[in-house]
């Protein structure tokens, strides 16, 4: 009588281990509906594995620049932003020696260029970079409010002022000379956040997407999210809804021609979280007296995101795994239809910058090394 409950209950262990797998392979299909005449890919929370795709990625660090050097081109006093062009020569923006430093593929110094200033083709702060038409260098510089135009051997070519719209986040540029970026206006009530599209001159010409961030005196968000854009080799635009995990992919006049967007679980934010989000924004001193600190009790769904040149979609989310003592920051990895076939970890204190030829460039924190780095993984997959 025994044996034969026992048989009976492995048999219904059997049964339901079978339905919950069954269930759970259904749960990660990928589907892909018509809304409103577009498609619309809908992502489970884990890869799914598609016939000729890869469905494992790892990377293998392949080249470093910036540690055990005396050579000060070879050194980075505040690694802002680097930039990688269609030859794999990297741009490295450094906003305290207010220079750009460029690097062959192999990562031999060819020259600097950029000096401190506010006069033509003079910089206050390289906030960020973008490649234009292959290999001009664009810089934002946000103290001057103006976009200088290099080329890549460092010549100044021009200069476009920003006018009101200063306050911008993130830019791309077409082959045309069009710019698509978020802007940033503020007055008392609220912070507006907008993807705007500008004309080679920089005037405003539409408003794609856009949010309102509510202000309130003496209150201050551990996040204000951001809205991201990046552009594919057709240059259709992409950009990541910041309150959901909503990538939609447009054309360059503002028209959606598919949305991606992917199932997840929200992750908590600790008391450790807290603290650390109190000191990065407040500093050692902690909170000042007769502020507020709202912090929400989960991270925003995505941190950033990147298109490489095959355009796949990297993800940069605030869920984590700890190693060895190291907190690694989970990237989903999206193939040019969206479907979500591969996630990897990469260490919290290396900022990626961007995706190229099978190569993740990198920006390694100071307070882990001491001193900033660039550093480069090739892409291995499988």
């Amino acid at each position: 009588m025994i044996q034969r409950l026992s048989l009976i209950g492995i048999a219904l262990t059997a049964i339901v281990a079978a339905f919950l797998t069954g269930n759970y392979l259904l749960a990660q299909e990928i589907k892909i509906k018509t809304e409103d005449g577009i498609p619309v890919v809908y992502n489970p929370k884990e890869p799914v594995q598609i016939k000729g795709l890869p469905a494992k990625l790892t990377l293998r660090e392949d080249l470093t620049i910036g540690k055990d050097t005396e050579d000060v081109n070879y050194m980075f006093s505040g690694l802002q932003h680097t930039q990688v062009d269609e030859e794999e020569y990297m741009y490295a923006a450094d906003w305290k020696e207010t220079q750009i430093k460029v690097y062959d593929k192999n990562g031999k110094h060819v020259r600097s260029f950029g000096r401190k200033g506010q006069g033509p083709g003079e910089i206050g702060l390289p906030f960020r970079m973008e490649i234009f038409q292959g290999n001009k260098i664009i810089v934002n510089d946000q103290t001057n409010a103006k976009f200088i135009f290099y080329s890549r051997e460092g010549e100044f070519l021009k200069e476009i002022p920003m006018g009101k719209y200063r306050f911008l986040t993130r830019f791309k540029l077409d082959s045309e000379g069009y710019f698509y970026a978020i802007s940033r206006t503020f007055d008392e009530a609220k912070i507006t956040h907008e993807l705007k599209k500008f004309s080679p001159a920089f005037d405003p010409l539409a408003t794609f997407a856009s949010f309102e961030d509510v202000r309130t005196p003496r209150v201050v968000r551990a996040f204000s999210p951001p809205l991201f854009i990046q552009m594919t080799r057709d240059e259709s635009l992409v950009w990541l809804d910041p309150l959901n995990y909503e990538l939609t992919l447009m054309n360059r006049e503002g028209k959606a021609l598919r949305r991606i967007i992917k199932d997840c679980d929200p992750v908590k934010i600790t008391e450790a979280h807290e603290k650390r989000l109190i000191q990065q924004t407040f500093g050692d001193q902690g909170i000042r007296p007769g502020y507020k600190f709202e912090v929400p009790k989960h991270f925003p769904p995505a941190r950033s995101f990147y298109v490489d040149d095959e355009d796949r979609i990297y993800v940069r989310t605030y869920d984590y795994v700890n190693r060895e003592g190291d907190q690694l920051d989970r990237y989903d990895v999206f193939d040019p239809e969206g479907r979500y076939i591969v996630k990897f970890y990469h260490p919290r204190a290396e900022t990626a910058q961007a995706f190229r030829k099978n190569k993740m460039y990198v920006r390694v924190e100071e307070e882990v090394y001491g001193v900033d780095l660039l550093r480069r993984y090739s892409l291995i997959w499988e």
